[in-house]
């Protein structure tokens, strides 16, 4: 059923655009990545969404303004979105409405929607608000501008089926809980100028195997990837100013965590059990991570 929704909506994609490639050689078809159900395949596709190619998306072809509840700013310049109405499948949030930039998504708008499979969230938006996607369950993919500053907490919170989450360089915070119990999510890249992760941003993910944490990462809050099971690879920003207790606690199968040379210490362990249950990481890791501070390796050996 989720593959049948992912491939609906890159159809409707592929309509709007003549030509999308799917790999660097281009011996990649769209229709090989459907097929075969690649999910790398299909970042790479909303990748291809470039600035340009995204105004005419949320422009000229948008879900309809009817589907959309939303309210003026107070002063009168912009929207905010409020809820939404229509029919589900992708969902292709407008730029505007009425002639008036759309700048937020609010909290609550699309809370609970079991009819929406894929979203995308037009340059003009910069807020994504709390819980405005929380539990939406057959929602798959989501395309998230680099307008979108922050991310709400909860926002995306028990979507269960979600696989792909694209997040283009511009995001600078992640609220709390706001990707928590994305059972469905495989790997995620929090690219620069990414500042700060929220306590328990992305825990119990539990099929979650890779994370890519930007270097302008300066804060991880405290249960940020605990109870990712299954989670194997994972990076330390070497600007981390802030590493929150409990960080990648029950990370059973953590065995490759990148800590850069620059880091000379972690002095914000706020307890001694950010590591708990991480018993597959190296010796050298351990090691390493005594130097920076960390006192709870007897839960690891």
């Amino acid at each position: 059923m989720k593959h049948k929704k992912l491939v609906s909506m890159i159809g409707m994609l592929v309509l709007l655009f003549s030509t999308v490639s799917c790999s660097k050689n281009n011996k990649v078809t769209l229709s090989d990545a459907l097929e075969k159900n690649d999910i790398t395949a299909v970042e790479e596709i909303f990748s291809s969404l470039d600035e340009n190619s995204l105004n005419k998306l949320t422009t000229e072809t948008p879900s309809s303004i009817g589907d959309f509840s939303y309210t003026l700013s107070k002063d009168e310049t912009k929207l905010m979105i409020t809820g939404y109405n229509g029919s589900g499948g992708l969902v292709i949030i407008p730029s505007e409405i009425e002639g008036y930039p759309v700048k937020w998504i609010s909290k609550f708008a699309f809370k609970e929607n079991n009819s929406i499979t894929s979203v995308v969230i037009p340059p003009s938006i910069e807020i994504v608000g709390a819980q405005s996607f929380y539990n939406c369950d057959n929602l798959t993919s989501v395309f998230i501008p680099s307008s979108v500053s922050t991310i709400g907490d909860q926002a995306f919170f028990g979507c269960d089926s979600l696989s792909v989450v694209k997040i283009m360089p511009g995001l600078k915070k992640i609220g709390r809980q706001s990707f928590s119990r994305c059972n469905s999510l495989v790997n995620i890249v929090l690219p620069e100028p990414l500042e700060t992760i929220s306590n328990a941003a992305f825990k119990e993910c539990e099929n979650l195997l890779e994370v890519h944490l930007a270097d302008t990462i300066q804060e991880l809050g405290a249960k940020v990837f605990s109870k990712c099971k299954n989670l194997h690879t994972a990076n330390i920003p070497k600007n981390i100013k802030k590493f929150g207790g409990m960080c990648f606690e029950y990370c059973y199968e953590l065995h490759n965590l990148e800590i850069p040379e620059e880091i000379k210490k972690l002095v914000d362990f706020e307890y001694d059990m950010s590591f708990e249950g991480c018993k597959k990481l190296p010796i050298a890791t351990r090691k390493r991570l005594k130097e920076l501070g960390y006192t709870g390796m007897y839960n690891i050996f």
